[in-house]
C-alpha cells in the first residue's frame, strides 16, 4: 500500500525498522500476489524502485502475467532508466533469458530502442551471456534489426555481435544484405569478416547468390575481402570460377574480367566439379577463346580426359566446333595424338565432324600426324573429301606400315572402290607387294571379286592395267 500512494519515508520504516527487519522480506508478494519491485514498477517511481533494488529487490520477479521487468520496462518511454537501475545495482545476477530473450534484446530492437539495445549488449557481454541468439521467429539480433531498417541499432550490433550467426533457415547476415543488393553494406560486412562461403540449410552459400547478382557484386567481392575460400565447391559441387564461367548474366568483357581476379586471388584452374568437367571444359562449351586462353595461360590443363565422354579436352573442342579454340589449344601443346581408352584421337574426331575446316588445319599444322593407323581410319569411314585434302597437301600417298601396306591395301580392304580408284589416278604404287607377298592384283580379287562384287572388281582390274 505504502508503494503504491508512493511514501517513501514509510517504506524505509518498515524496510528498515527494527521491529520489521527480521520478519519483513522484500522478496515475498502480497496476499494479492504483488510484489514490493513489481509494485514500485507500476507506480512509475523511480526513487522507490531504486529504493528496493538497493535493499535486495530481485529484478528477476515477474508479474502475474508472467513478464519480466525487463520486457515491461522496454515498452515504457523512461524504460532506460528503470533498466540501468535494474542492471548495475542489482545484487542477483539477472537470469539470461530476460537478458538475450524475445521478450528483452529482440523487444528493444523491435521497438528501435538503441539505448536499450546497447544497456543489455554491454551487460550480457560482461556477464558472459550469449547474444547472439535466435528467436522465436528464426532471426538474429543482426538479421532482425537489418529487416526492419533500424540502421543505427545494427551497425551497433555489428561491432558486438557474432557476424556469422545463422538463422533458423540457416543464412547468416550476408545473406539477406546481398538479396537485397546492398552493396555498401555488404562491403562493410565483408571487411569486418563475413563469411562469403556460408551456406544455408538449401545447401546454396553466399558467394552463390552473390554471383547471380551480377558483376558489380562479385567485383566488389573481390576488391574488399582478401580472405575468402575460393575453391569451396557449392551445393552443385563447382568453385565460384566455374559458375562464373558458365553463367550467362555477365558480359564477356565482365566475365573475363573476374575470371583473371579469380584466378589472380588463387582460383583453382583445373578444380574438378561433381560432373567430372573442369573450367576449361566449360569456357569451350561455351565457345570462348579469351577465357579459353586465359585458363590455359595460367596452366589449365589442356590434356585433361572428360570421364563423362571419355573425350580430352582437344577432342570436346572439335565436337564444339570453334576453330579458333581449337588453334588456341594446339598452339599451347594439346596432344593431337593421344588416345582414349577406345583408342580414338582428336584427328579421328574430326573424321566423324567432317568440319573441311578443323580438318584442313590439322593438316596445315603436321600432316606426318597423319599415321597409316589414322588414315586407314579415315579410309574405312569413305569419307574421299578428307583424303583428297591430304593429297592436296603433299601426303605420301605410298606410306607404308610395319606390314607394307599403303593406303591404297587400306582402301581394298576397307571395300572403298572409290578411293581405290582416286589413290591409283593420285599416284598409289599399284605394284607394291606386302610381307605377305600380296600384290594388288591379289587384293582386287580377295576383297572385290570374291565378294561378289564384280563391277568393282572389274573398273578396279582396268585402273590397274591403265597406271601399270
Amino acid at each position: 500500500m505504502m508503494i503504491k500512494i508512493k511514501n517513501l519515508t514509510f517504506i524505509k520504516y518498515i524496510v528498515e525498522g527494527i521491529e520489521f527487519k527480521s520478519i519483513f522480506n522484500i522478496n515475498i508478494g502480497d496476499i494479492n500476489g504483488d510484489y514490493p519491485i513489481i509494485t514500485a514498477f507500476y507506480s512509475n517511481n523511480l526513487e522507490i524502485f531504486e529504493y528496493i533494488i538497493e535493499h535486495g529487490g530481485d529484478c528477476n520477479i515477474k508479474n502475474r502475467n508472467n513478464n519480466s521487468l525487463i520486457s515491461l520496462a522496454i515498452d515504457r518511454s523512461n524504460g532506460r532508466d528503470y533498466i540501468k537501475l535494474m542492471l548495475k545495482q542489482n545484487i542477483t545476477i539477472m537470469k539470461e533469458e530476460y537478458i538475450n530473450g524475445s521478450d528483452s534484446i529482440m523487444k528493444a530492437i523491435n521497438n528501435n530502442n538503441i539505448n536499450i539495445v546497447v544497456l543489455l549488449i554491454q551487460y550480457g557481454i560482461q556477464n558472459n551471456i550469449n547474444m547472439n541468439i535466435i528467436d522465436r521467429n528464426g532471426n538474429t539480433p543482426l538479421t532482425l534489426s537489418y529487416r526492419l531498417k533500424h540502421k543505427n541499432i545494427f551497425k551497433f550490433l555489428i561491432k558486438y555481435l557474432d557476424i556469422n550467426k545463422t538463422d533458423l533457415n540457416g543464412n547468416n547476415i550476408l545473406y539477406y544484405v546481398i538479396v537485397k543488393e546492398d552493396i555498401e553494406t555488404m562491403r562493410s560486412l565483408i571487411r569486418n569478416g563475413a563469411d562469403v562461403n556460408s551456406k544455408n540449410k538449401l545447401g546454396k552459400s553466399n558467394m552463390d547468390l552473390l554471383i547471380s547478382k551480377g558483376y558489380t557484386f562479385l567485383n566488389s567481392l573481390l576488391n574488399y575481402s582478401h580472405s575468402i575460400s575460393l575453391n569451396i565447391p557449392n551445393s552443385q559441387g563447382e568453385i565460384p570460377l566455374i559458375t562464373v564461367i558458365k553463367i550467362n548474366t555477365f558480359s564477356d568483357e565482365e566475365k573475363e574480367f573476374m575470371v583473371e581476379n579469380l584466378i589472380k586471388r588463387g582460383s583453382d584452374v583445373n578444380f574438378i566439379d561433381s560432373t567430372g568437367n573442369t573450367s576449361l571444359v566449360y569456357a569451350i562449351q561455351k565457345k570462348s577463346k579469351s577465357i579459353v586462353n586465359l585458363l590455359v595461360k595460367n596452366d589449365a590443363n589442356i590434356n585433361y580426359l572428360i570421364p563423362s565422354n571419355n573425350q580430352t579436352i582437344l577432342m570436346y573442342a572439335i565436337d564444339i566446333g570453334n576453330i579458333e579454340i581449337i588453334q588456341l589449344l594446339v598452339e599451347y601443346g594439346a596432344d593431337i595424338i593421344f588416345k582414349n581408352n577406345k583408342g580414338y584421337s582428336a584427328l579421328e574426331k574430326t573424321f566423324e565432324k567432317e568440319n573441311l575446316e578443323i580438318f584442313k588445319f590439322f593438316v596445315n599444322y603436321d600432316i606426318n600426324n597423319f599415321t597409316n593407323e589414322i588414315i586407314n581410319n579415315l579410309i574405312s569411314k569413305g569419307n574421299i573429301s578428307l583424303l583428297k585434302i591430304l593429297i592436296e597437301n603433299n601426303f605420301d600417298v605410298n606410306l607404308k606400315d610395319e606390314n607394307n601396306d599403303t593406303p591404297l591395301v587400306y582402301a581394298f580392304k576397307n571395300r572403298q572402290p572409290e578411293i581405290v580408284k582416286y589413290l591409283i589416278e593420285n599416284g598409289a604404287d599399284v605394284t607394291n607387294k606386302n610381307k605377305q607377298n600380296e600384290t594388288i592384283e591379289d587384293l582386287n580379287t580377295k576383297y572385290f571379286y570374291e565378294f561378289g562384287w564384280q563391277k568393282s572388281y572389274d573398273n578396279t582390274r582396268h585402273i590397274i592395267n591403265k597406271y601399270k
